[in-house]
């Protein structure tokens, strides 16, 4: 019988959201704080490249998420499986400048990752508002938005102490990030819960 789930808790589809924005905001946008500094020290033009390859990419990712996940659902992969699988590859490729200390490891890194957030994110909105109506629905979508976006501080706050060390501690930390985020995962159910207009046509 094929599961019809209700909504997921909250606290762990917010402590997800917090760790992955953290790490997702570190990768994309603090990024550049990085790039800037030896052992890189990106030109304008490079910066602006990386910049735009992150927004392009990113774009594209978003806009073949339905389609992605509808395949992979096909294939029997859970919404849940199928993040966790994200949050891994993701901390994967965080690791390849560590492997591989070039400018292009930097572009392969944010040429990747950056699709795979534009996958990664309608998931997991679907996680917050599946399931939910009315007041609730409304609660849980401000309360998304307000961690995912306060999670961009610490992002942006840890970048000095972690440069201070090494630019390969950013990268560390963004694997890190995604790889604690896994805990809050088993808190979620196998699949988003009902949005109303499925649990309507019923």
């Amino acid at each position: 019988v094929a599961e019809r789930p209700s909504a997921s808790p909250l606290v762990p589809v917010l402590g997800f959201t917090a760790l992955s924005s953290f790490a997702a905001g570190t990768a994309t946008l603090s990024i550049f704080f990085v790039t800037e500094k030896p052992p890189y020290s990106f030109t304008a033009v490079q910066q602006y490249a990386l910049a735009l390859l992150v927004g392009v990419t990113y774009t594209l990712g978003a806009l073949g998420a339905g389609r992605v996940r509808r395949a992979s659902a096909a294939r029997g992969v859970p919404a849940r499986a199928f993040l966790a699988l994200l949050s891994l590859v993701m901390a994967a490729l965080a690791c390849l400048p560590l492997a591989l200390r070039s400018d292009a490891a930097v572009f392969v890194l944010l040429g990747v990752y950056a699709p795979l957030t534009g996958l990664f994110w309608p998931l997991v909105e679907g996680y917050v508002s599946g399931g939910r109506r009315g007041a609730e629905l409304r609660s849980a979508m401000g309360r998304f938005n307000v961690t995912w976006r306060a999670s961009l501080l610490p992002s942006f706050l840890c970048i000095p102490p972690l440069l201070s060390q090494s630019e390969g501690a950013v990268f560390v930390a963004v694997a890190l990030m995604h790889l604690v985020s896994l805990a809050f995962l088993w808190g979620l159910r196998r699949e988003p819960g009902e949005h109303a207009d499925e649990a309507h046509a019923v």
